[in-house]
């Protein structure tokens, strides 16, 4: 993901896509929105682990996972990830305009 611009939308989504795969329950992730709790994405004790290390590895970023606590939402979790993110993925202007084309 380096390099490529991320604005909150698309961080959502991709959090959206990492809740699908790591929690233990179906959840509605069209409703996922800022404000919502970690708690209301279904990830439990035991899921936790999974779901840090799979933003861990989508935005190549690092956290400890003391960092992460419970009482999070999903808007908080949006700002660590924009705080750790490389710069260019920040900016408008590290965008890869024509992704999939060619070798680059």
């Amino acid at each position: 993901m380096t390099g490529e611009f991320m604005d909150k939308e698309t961080i959502l989504a991709r959090l959206c896509e990492i809740v699908d795969r790591t929690s233990r329950v179906k959840v509605d992730t069209s409703l996922v929105n800022e404000k919502a709790g970690i708690d209301s994405l279904g990830i439990d004790s035991l899921s936790i682990f999974d779901f840090i290390f799979e933003i861990q590895e989508e935005f190549e970023i690092t956290f400890e996972p003391t960092e992460f606590l419970r009482e999070m939402c999903v808007g908080d979790i949006i700002a660590m990830i924009e705080e750790r993110m490389p710069h260019d993925a920040r900016q408008p202007g590290g965008r890869k305009e024509e992704e999939g084309t060619g070798h680059g």
